[in-house]
């Protein structure tokens, strides 16, 4: 495997990354089905979190807050917060284009994260999993 073609790849698909989740999270128009339904989630989360609903749903505010989590979040290249099982399956099979390997990611995920080293695991993600 050559190194630098590689990370070549890897460089392309995450710039095409970037792209796609700009599309997809940067909320334009609050009317969006598809950015209620990310609004309508957070809530959601917040609101088992706190243990009341706190949270207007007519917010504001609350939708500002989200485009500059979602903003800030694409512009530090922390892609991995906001992508979905269907965006690493795009990644990795584009850095392994060049040579014969193919990632399913509905067979072979659970797999993958197995691999990862609980010391790497992200703080957030601990948390995650006992909510």
């Amino acid at each position: 495997i050559n190194e630098t073609e590689l990370l070549q790849n890897l460089k392309n698909a995450y710039q095409t990354i970037k792209t796609d989740l700009q599309k997809r999270y940067i909320l334009k128009n609050i009317s969006d089905k598809l950015h209620q339904s990310y609004l309508g989630q957070y809530i959601n989360q917040a609101t088992k979190l706190f243990d009341n609903k706190i949270i207007d749903d007519h917010s504001g505010k609350l939708v500002g807050t989200l485009n500059d989590y979602y903003s800030s979040t694409i512009n530090n290249g922390e892609y991995y917060k906001l992508m979905t099982k269907q965006d690493v399956e795009f990644v990795l099979n584009e850095a392994l284009k060049n040579y014969n390997e193919e990632i399913n990611i509905e067979t072979q995920f659970y797999e993958l994260i197995q691999l990862v080293s609980k010391s790497t695991w992200f703080q957030e993600w601990d948390y995650l999993k006992n909510i």
